[in-house]
């Protein structure tokens, strides 16, 4: 059974009520991480999606300074959609730390 019920609205304009399971102390986590660093959240997911649960996840705005998207990313010729890296401009990559549940999604 998920956590939470959202209300995403489709492109089509339709209204679908999507459960989600939101990882234990996730608040937590960011405020803490927020003492130090800089949080960008970087999905393959449309924004009309993701904003959705990000704003469940952050209502105040103040846990995610930025937000990319999947026209952020650029589609494989498998029609995955991996997170290009060359977004990041003037950044060290290593100065980054990227967390992902798949090591394919990124490239640079």
């Amino acid at each position: 059974m998920p956590d939470v019920y959202l209300n995403i609205t489709l492109m089509s304009g339709k209204v679908l009520k999507a459960g989600f399971n939101i990882r234990p102390f996730t608040r937590e986590c960011l405020e803490m991480v927020n003492k130090n660093f800089e949080v960008v959240v970087f999905t393959a997911s449309h924004k009309w999606y993701a904003d959705v649960i990000l704003d469940y996840i952050d209502p105040d705005g103040t846990l995610i300074q930025h937000r990319l998207y999947r026209d952020h990313c650029i589609k494989t010729t498998d029609s995955v959609y991996i997170k290009d890296l060359r977004v990041f401009k003037g950044r060290d990559l290593k100065d980054l730390l990227i967390v992902d549940n798949a090591v394919y999604s990124f490239g640079a």
